[in-house]
């Protein structure tokens, strides 16, 4: 399910390595595990299908950071995620300080997820 689009997969990987930092303690082993399993495939599937030619592509920043995080959560933080969101994020924030969407909503999001 939700694996058609990459900000969905980046964005429930975020969602679930924040849900297990909170009550992962709470979970079952076996919960713990479903949830290991979908960060895997989450991070196999992200660098291999990222969005392209979205205007200002802050699909990519949702992807680039699901998929850094992602990495952070299993102990195989991808430096090139980590770089490729660096770079994306000089390109998302103007000179100015405003979204190079020039959305407040977008600019918003985009900041959220670079920080």
């Amino acid at each position: 399910v939700c694996w058609a689009s990459g900000i969905e997969v980046a964005l429930r990987a975020i969602s679930l390595i924040v849900t297990i930092d909170l009550v992962g303690d709470r979970l079952s082993a076996a919960t713990r595990q479903q949830v290991g399993e979908i960060l895997a495939a989450s991070a196999y599937w992200l660098p291999r299908f990222p969005s392209q030619f979205s205007s200002a592509n802050n699909h990519l920043v949702a992807e680039l950071a699901g998929e850094y995080l992602t990495g952070l959560a299993l102990g195989t933080a991808p430096d090139a995620a980590r770089g490729a969101l660096l770079a994306e994020a000089r390109k998302q924030i103007l000179a100015d300080g405003a979204g190079a969407e020039q959305t407040p909503t977008y600019a918003a999001f985009s900041a959220e997820l670079i920080l």
